[in-house]
């Protein structure tokens, strides 16, 4: 998908009998609109027959002297998540 740049922390499992689950981090382009990359990520796991996730969205930064690659240098993710 356009603006996507990595997909880490990627669990899916059953909670029950016929009930996958889906969490993901998904790091995107600063040039990425993050409500579009989400809204196009949930109907593709809606389309393998995945209908409960949560998948926060992360704005990347390039590496800086430090080597922080998220806003805020921390570690921290950033950006809006999404039930």
């Amino acid at each position: 998908m356009d603006g996507i740049l990595d997909v880490h922390d990627l669990h899916v499992w059953n909670l029950s009998m016929g009930l996958p689950i889906l969490t993901a981090h998904v790091h995107i382009s600063s040039a990425a609109d993050a409500d579009t990359v989400l809204r196009q990520l949930e109907a593709y796991v809606r389309g393998l027959g995945i209908n409960h996730s949560t998948i926060q969205i992360c704005n990347y930064q390039p590496p800086t002297a430090g080597g922080a690659e998220l806003e805020g240098g921390d570690g921290a993710a950033a950006g809006p998540s999404a039930v």
